[in-house]
């Protein structure tokens, strides 16, 4: 029942014939390693946590961007998509399909701003279409103007049509 004591790792507290339980350089050396990998884990946490690691505030920040963009790219899509549709059922003559995409144009909001009327929308499209600054292009903008101020007032609704024109 004697066990080898060669063996057995040596204890802190010594061994029973006198030696002392010094750690051999390997020991040494190793723990030595140990150290300094937990110092520098150590260190990339503080500094994860002080520069590279973003709160939740930051990426909802940046993934609220990131949803605002791809929903205006949509809509830019959705636009261009109606208004080729638009223009082929006039070409070809196809009424009830000019009609049934007429009103879906005009139920779709282009806007983020649910405050911004149809015609205030209009006006955007209308200025960013705009090639050459000329006096037909000129008119017709200011023709949406009136517009789109007028169906507030004649709908009652003077404090929205107050706002429009002060957006205009």
């Amino acid at each position: 029942m004697a066990e080898d004591v060669s063996s057995a790792a040596p204890s802190p507290r010594g061994c029973a014939d006198g030696r002392d339980a010094d750690p051999t350089e390997k020991q040494m050396a190793e723990t030595e390693r140990n150290d300094e990998e937990q110092f520098e884990c150590q260190e990339l946490l503080e500094c994860q946590v002080q520069v590279g690691a973003p709160d939740e505030e930051e990426e909802e920040e940046e993934d609220a961007g990131l949803v605002a963009e791809a929903e205006a790219v949509a809509a830019g899509w959705m636009l261009d998509f109606l208004c080729l549709s638009l223009c082929r059922a006039f070409r070809d003559g196809r009424s009830e399909d000019f009609r049934r995409t007429r009103n879906s144009a005009e139920d779709a909001q282009f806007e983020n701003d649910e405050r911004i009327t149809p015609l205030e929308s209009a006006l955007m499209i209308w200025g960013s279409i705009e090639k050459e600054h000329d006096k037909l292009h000129e008119e017709i903008q200011n023709l949406i103007k009136i517009q789109a101020i007028a169906v507030c007032m004649e709908n009652g609704n003077f404090k929205e049509a107050e706002e429009v024109f002060e957006r205009i």
